[in-house]
């Protein structure tokens, strides 16, 4: 099984995204049967698929999986990207004021949803002792973005590659500026990601 795998880089102040590391980690290590392809996506409208595209291209991926920052306690499958987006502007680490909503794509879906069994994915996850959960919004902003630009490009292709997004929570090192604020380790995150990849190429060669 080929694998696009994404993260983003650092943004909001921070000089860490749990989403490229972990994407770093996995392909440093992957499981067997399974090759990947891997890049840190700029957190910016546009730059994030202008990015990803190529790749998308050039390697023909059977599954493109995309990982962001999503804060939380777990690691959040996302079911569905939105066809909505929101200007952002980070200053001195926070967010400024932004812009009201506008369609990524005019005309477009309201919404995809991620062809691949995200409640199955869940219960994997889970029975491996990794905390995990289905959402069904992934934001407004870019990873939401790439989400929704991703699904509607592999549907005009007829659905391939295979497409979903994985929120992750903070790593111990931003979480420690961010009193109280849940965090999984790296090693944590990144078997979660390979229990993923695990269970779809199960499901392929089943």
């Amino acid at each position: 099984m080929k694998v696009l795998l994404t993260g983003f880089e650092p943004f909001g102040g921070e000089t860490l995204n749990p989403s490229a590391e972990v994407a770093r980690a996995v392909a440093a290590d992957p499981p067997k049967g399974v090759k990947i392809v891997t890049a840190e996506l700029p957190v910016a409208f546009g730059p994030d698929v202008e990015t990803a595209w190529p790749l998308w291209d050039e390697f023909q991926p059977d599954l493109f999986l995309s990982l962001g920052q999503g804060g939380g306690p777990a690691i959040r499958i996302e079911r569905y990207a939105h066809n909505t987006r929101r200007e952002r502007e980070w200053r001195r680490g926070k967010l400024a004021p932004c812009e009201d909503d506008a369609p990524i794509l005019p005309g477009e879906p309201l919404a995809y949803e991620t062809p691949l069994p995200a409640l199955s994915l869940e219960s994997a996850l889970r029975e491996a002792g990794i905390p995990a959960t289905v959402s069904r919004d992934a934001g407004d902003y870019v990873c939401n973005h790439l989400y929704y630009r991703s699904l509607h490009r592999a549907d005009q292709a007829g659905g391939a590659p295979r497409v979903v997004f994985v929120h992750l929570p903070l790593l111990p090192e931003q979480a420690a500026r961010q009193p109280g604020a849940p965090c999984l380790s790296r090693e944590i995150m990144a078997q979660g990601v390979r229990q993923i990849l695990e269970e779809l190429r199960r499901s392929d060669s089943g």
